[in-house]
């Protein structure tokens, strides 16, 4: 029996959605459930809900209560036990392409507009799920070689002074130039769209749901730092010798040649033209250096000036927070109180791959929960409970005897984490361990052979962690201060005049943090791509560089859509061509019914075999 829960209010477009899967999968059987979001006490009430009792496919409908469907959706997305699931936004028919990003930007992998049309909305997270166990329906597909333009969604976790730090899917190359279009500065403030790509990295990850980050540093006006400048000055150079060889060559060559004179005279004054002409040239290649050197400062200090006075802008500190813990217990407190602290928590019910997961979100504090089965065992009597109510007045169809809670966060998984983190170069978290009456600080400290570890014998609470969260700020706090005391100290000594009135923390850098549900936190990269195949439900195109899978891709021609490159069907021969992973496959969505009913025609038309 294979679960489907659809979490919303449009019942009617819901059990349209329950017939469609029984039209293309008849073999299968569903057992449909709805939850209505506005109902639950809490979002993270319903999460632990979905955590702790899994479906096979979820829809989450963000056509109401939308702040707090996009909460949940990202909750559940990051999740590491809900990792198997297939999330599957829903919008309004009349949504926007914004909505489209906003709603992927929580890290679920495909969004459909509710319409008429439903197939794809269907077969997609059933292909996802059972890849290798079911049918996919056959579509006309058309076959072509034409280029098209797909842009990608980068997200800025920060703004500094001469760069973006950015997270997404494709990976550049340090020292590469992009073009990108923003969102959050003016045309006024930034005219030019290149940038240089800097400290190009999959570790320490701030937002923690892309595959890469890196420092893309503004160039701020077209040809400053041009790389080609330093060789047109070589050719130049050698130019100019061979030139002034071929003119004492000339000159020896007239002086001799006519014992009047006349030549040489007429030599002379050809050279003292050329020479005339050439500090023409000087002088406006350095006027236009001049011009650029000047555009430069200006731009320079527009960005300079933004940074200063957005940097209160700040929706979390630079300190990040992983817990672990099988139960999620701090979900179950406070769900604004959880909203609102000053800084980046992750939570996880366990690790997948400590040593990866650890790189990727490189926590300052990691807060770990000792197993309990005893207090997991009470946990899942309580929400039987519950289950037999909900079951007796008819709002969902039936219980789930599954166990949930495996004892698996206990010394051994603590110990591998530990060693997972010594593997790690420059890297020292520290580690409060949470429900453990037998092992004190100094056990554990002696047991791993790592310092930075505090246990504390009560479980884990959103208290404990905020107060010791104040004290880490404190040590932060104050180690900056002293670094940058000393460097005040050395600069007062070269000029003291125009340090003396600057404060320690004024030498730290600015930065202006965003969300990434900000329509200003936007990046778009233009991918040039090839298409080889397309159907009403998926294509098959090629890219100059590797796409990892799962990246989302805005394109509008040869029809406006979203696509989500996925695994190569191991079965076609497009697998077999896939080279160095430039080869993808990608599920269509986010594309309205009359564009839909549009690539049907054009499809059907035989269009790609024309262009």
């Amino acid at each position: 029996m294979k679960k489907i829960i659809y979490i919303g209010k449009d019942i009617n477009y819901w059990k349209e959605l329950q017939k469609e899967f029984n039209h293309y999968f008849p073999q299968m059987m569903f057992l449909f459930e709805e939850r209505d979001l506005a109902r639950e006490e809490s979002t993270t009430s319903l999460f632990l809900e979905l955590v702790r009792h899994p479906p096979d496919i979820l829809y989450v409908d963000f056509s109401v209560e939308s702040e707090r469907t996009l909460y949940l959706a990202e909750l559940l997305q990051r999740e590491n036990s809900l990792k198997h699931v297939p999330i599957i936004g829903l919008l309004n028919y009349l949504a926007s392409d914004k909505g489209g990003v906003k709603a992927l930007a929580t890290g679920i992998p495909l969004v459909h507009i509710k319409s008429g049309e439903l197939s794809n909305v269907s077969i997609q997270p059933i292909c996802m799920v059972y890849p290798d166990e079911i049918a996919v329906p056959k579509f006309a597909t058309a076959k072509t070689e034409r280029t098209f333009i797909a842009t990608e969604v980068f997200h800025i976790a920060y703004v500094a002074v001469d760069y973006l730090y950015l997270e997404g899917g494709s990976r550049f190359e340090e020292g590469q130039k992009i073009a990108l279009d923003q969102d959050i500065f003016s045309e006024k403030i930034l005219p030019y769209n290149v940038y240089e790509v800097r400290k190009v990295s999959s570790e320490n990850l701030y937002y923690g749901d892309y595959f890469h980050c890196f420092e893309a540093k503004f160039l701020f006006v077209e040809g400053f730092e041009d790389e080609d400048e330093g060789e047109s000055e070589d050719e130049e150079g050698e130019e100019g010798k061979e030139s002034e060889g071929e003119e004492k060559e000339s000159e020896q060559d007239l002086s001799e040649g006519d014992e009047s004179g006349g030549g040489k005279e007429l030599k002379e004054d050809e050279l003292r033209e050329k020479r005339l002409l050439k500090k023409k040239i000087e002088r406006e290649k350095q006027m236009e250096r001049n011009k650029i050197e000047e555009m430069y400062s200006i731009v320079s200090n527009r960005i300079k000036k933004w940074v200063a006075e957005n940097a209160s802008r700040k929706f979390w500190s630079e300190i990040k927070i992983l817990v672990i813990d099988s139960d999620l217990q701090i979900y179950e407190e406070d769900p604004q109180r959880l909203k609102d602290i000053p800084c980046f928590l992750q939570a996880q019910t366990y690790l997948e791959n400590p040593k990866k997961e650890l790189q990727v979100y490189s926590p300052d504090i990691i807060c770990y929960q000792m197993d309990d089965l005893e207090r997991a065992k009470k946990r899942e009597d309580d929400y039987m409970e519950r289950q037999k109510e909900l079951f007796k007045s008819g709002e969902i169809k039936s219980l789930n005897e599954r166990f949930y809670s495996k004892v698996n966060n206990g010394f051994e998984m603590l110990k591998r984490m530990v060693m997972s983190i010594k593997g790690i170069s420059d890297y020292n978290p520290s580690i409060i361990i949470f429900g453990e009456e037998k092992m004190d600080s100094k056990d554990f400290k002696d047991a791993l052979t790592y310092e930075s570890i505090i246990s504390i014998k009560e479980d884990m609470s959103l208290d404990q962690i905020l107060s010791f969260l104040e004290k880490f700020k404190i040590g932060i706090e104050r180690e900056e201060k002293k670094k940058f005391e000393t460097v005040l100290e050395k600069l007062r000594k070269k000029n003291y005049s125009k340090y003396f009135h600057l404060s320690p923390m004024d030498l730290k850098p600015k930065k202006v943090f965003l969300k990434k549900y900000d329509e200003s936190s936007k990046v778009y990269y233009h991918h040039e791509m090839i298409l080889k195949e397309i159907n009403e439900l998926e294509m098959v195109f090629e890219s100059p560089t590797s796409i990892p899978l799962y990246t989302t891709l805005k394109i509008e021609d040869p029809i406006s859509c979203f696509l989500t490159t996925i695994p190569m069907d191991p079965h076609r021969p497009w697998a077999r061509m896939r080279t160095k992973g430039k080869m993808n496959r990608a599920f269509i969505h986010v594309i309205g019914e009359a564009d839909k009913k549009k690539l049907r025609q054009r499809i059907n038309a035989s269009f790609y075999d024309k262009g």
